[in-house]
């Protein structure tokens, strides 16, 4: 760390001090004087009304001796009078050239200097730090170190798009320990600050208005970083002031709305509902119009993307007929909803599991086109805003309700559907004995005519009809037991480990399971896979939904996106137990088959890219 040592006049101390400026008073040899760190340079020429006329060595290690002169530096300049000189901006682009001077004018009083340097290092070399001569200097696509550039970054920075080839190979941060770090609003890091230096890893100046729009943001996040830990706080409680009377004066702004007039104005009344239990300033942007990748924001404010994506926009089938418990309408019933894409955020879903959108941070995706006004969305004989009301109603439990509440809420929705579900598993059952009762009934009836018609095989047909009479006989008074079968059966189901709770739909039973995990042979790390709806068919078919997250568009390991599995040497034994209506013993197999797997196998063997489980 490099400190700074000036003589010592009243003046000079009562400046420092009223300027909050760490300082400590120091004997050099026969001078007195008074030693502050480096990074407050700046900081101490603005509030001394002094420029630096030179800088000597010292006896001592780390102290560097700096001559002041008086002027040159006003304390609070004015624009007009500040000086901004640019090297290799705006490849041409005078304009561009422009906007980014003006920025640094405009910034340059705060930053208590009167003239600012741009310099377009265009990623080669090491950046210079320049001598604190009482200049701000901006580094563009530069670092404070070797020229060291990484390959990964960010999507966006600041919410600004920052995707294409051209912002590849961004520098890496110094190791100096009195560099502050700049970072956007998700934690990405920018760039750094050094004294005067700022140094922006990134080339701003090679973009056009995604880079004067970062630009500005770096700026104001660089003077955010100055000043005493007290005053950086005391910024902070300023910013969250401003954000909590954000949501008082202007609690919902939309940002973009494809649809009419009337809608907006309903989903605006419903957000400014929700904006206060947010706590934040809720951000609305519609891309119903056409669907639009929409990168993480996380500002201090709430950003409500419908029908938007933080990647690529992919076709996720088609909606649901009943979500949240209640039957959706409209008049195009092959309109698609967005598929969940990346492994970043949490999924949000409806009760019985049906994907709805995604959370993000302080973003919010919902996949469904509620604002696409030509579809006439009705749900729960209501309009698409009440929908809208609904799903934020299920983000806020989401964010805000504890884990107790969570399984609270989990163990009463299951006792609600559990006599409904009883009834349906005991129905779904009885369906194939109904069918062979049926057909018996149906025999039956057709024999008389073909004795009649057959005399030659009257003794055979006489024979068949008391054989089918029997028979029907015997399956009229199995009827309760095999009923009583059934429901013994259910609650079997209900005692297996790991099974939350089973639920029957439409002939097909729905088994609901804790989070499950499994093991990689390999590492012998264990990680978690999610918490799944397991579906069992009438037709003897198993699928598995996996409710927490997709990893290579799979499921499972061995299991895809489609619900259907590689079921290997497992492909005799769930069907045989689907056919026998073993349905707690194919519960047990179902669950070990997501906790094991092949590594030697194609599917198998990326187990090592589902998340590892916490220790």
């Amino acid at each position: 760390m490099q400190n700074y040592f000036i003589s010592h006049t009243e003046p000079r101390e009562r400046g420092l001090r009223e300027a909050n400026i760490p300082f400590e008073s120091f004997q050099m040899e026969r001078q007195k004087g008074l030693v502050f760190e480096d990074r407050h340079l700046t900081q101490a020429l603005a509030a001394l009304n002094s420029q630096v006329d030179g800088e000597d060595r010292s006896p001592y290690d780390g102290i560097r001796v700096l001559r002041l002169r008086r002027g040159g530096n006003d304390a609070n300049p004015i624009p007009s009078t500040i000086r901004v000189t640019s090297e290799g901006l705006g490849r041409g682009d005078s304009s561009l050239k422009r906007s980014f001077e003006d920025i640094a004018r405009e910034f340059a009083p705060l930053f208590g200097v009167a003239e600012v340097v741009l310099k377009n290092n265009d990623g080669v070399g090491q950046a210079p730090r320049v001598v604190h001569d009482g200049k701000l200097y901006i580094h563009f696509w530069a670092s404070a170190v070797e020229h060291s550039p990484i390959s990964r970054h960010p999507v966006a920075l600041f919410g600004v798009h920052v995707g294409a080839d051209r912002w590849r190979f961004p520098h890496r941060l110094s190791s100096d320990p009195a560099a502050l770090v700049i970072r956007d609003f998700a934690g990405s890091v920018v760039g750094e600050m050094i004294g005067n230096n700022i140094y922006i890893h990134y080339p701003l100046a090679a973009a056009e208005r995604e880079g004067v729009q970062i630009f500005r943001a770096v700026v104001e996040e660089a003077l955010a970083l100055r000043g005493t830990p007290e005053q950086r706080a005391e910024r902070q409680r300023q910013h969250e002031a401003r954000l909590l009377e954000e949501v008082r004066t202007m609690p919902v702004v939309v940002d973009r709305w494809d649809a009419s007039r009337e809608q907006r104005e309903k989903f605006v009344a419903v957000a400014t509902e929700f904006a206060p239990v947010f706590g934040k300033q809720i951000h609305i942007h519609n891309y119903c119009e056409h669907s639009q990748t929409h990168y993480p924001i996380n500002n201090g404010r709430l950003h409500i993307c419908i029908w938007g994506s933080p990647g690529d926009t992919k076709d996720g089938g088609p909606m649901q007929a009943t979500l949240f418990g209640a039957p959706l309408t409209s008049d195009d019933r092959s309109q698609c909803i967005l598929k969940p894409v990346g492994e970043e955020g949490q999924l949000l879903t409806d009760e019985d599991g049906n994907q709805i959108g995604k959370m993000i941070g302080d973003t919010i995706y919902i996949h469904y086109p509620l604002g696409r006004t030509y579809l006439r969305l009705r749900w729960n004989n209501k309009g698409p805003d009440a929908l809208f009301r609904r799903m934020l109603e299920e983000v806020v439990f989401f964010k805000t309700a504890t884990e107790e509440q969570k399984s609270a809420r989990a163990r009463a929705l299951s006792a609600r559907y559990r006599a409904q579900s009883r009834e349906e598993y005991i129905r779904a059952c009885n369906g194939r004995f109904d069918k062979a009762l049926e057909s018996t009934q149906k025999a039956l009836k057709n024999s008389p005519a073909e004795v009649r018609q057959l005399q030659e095989q009257l003794v055979l047909k006489i024979r068949e009809v008391n054989g089918l009479q029997r028979k029907l006989q015997q399956m009229e008074n199995c009827r309760p037991s095999a009923v009583e079968a059934y429901g013994k059966e259910f609650d079997k189901l209900l005692e297996v480990p790991k099974i939350r709770e089973v639920r029957v739909r439409d002939g097909v039973i729905q088994v609901f399971t804790d989070t499950l995990y499994c093991v990689d042979t390999r590492s012998k790390k264990k990680h978690e896979i999610g918490h799944f709806r397991i579906e069992f068919n009438a037709n003897g078919s198993v699928r598995w939904y996996n409710l927490a997250r997709r990893v290579r568009d799979m499921q499972a390991p061995h299991v895809f996106n489609s619900g259907e599995a590689c079921l290997g040497n497992m492909s005799e034994v769930i069907p045989e137990l689907a056919a026998n209506y073993e349905f707690a013993a194919l519960a047990m197999v179902c669950i070990q088959f997501v906790e094991s797997v092949n590594v030697d196998d194609q599917a198998g063997t990326h187990i090592d890219k589902w998340p590892v489980a916490a220790s």
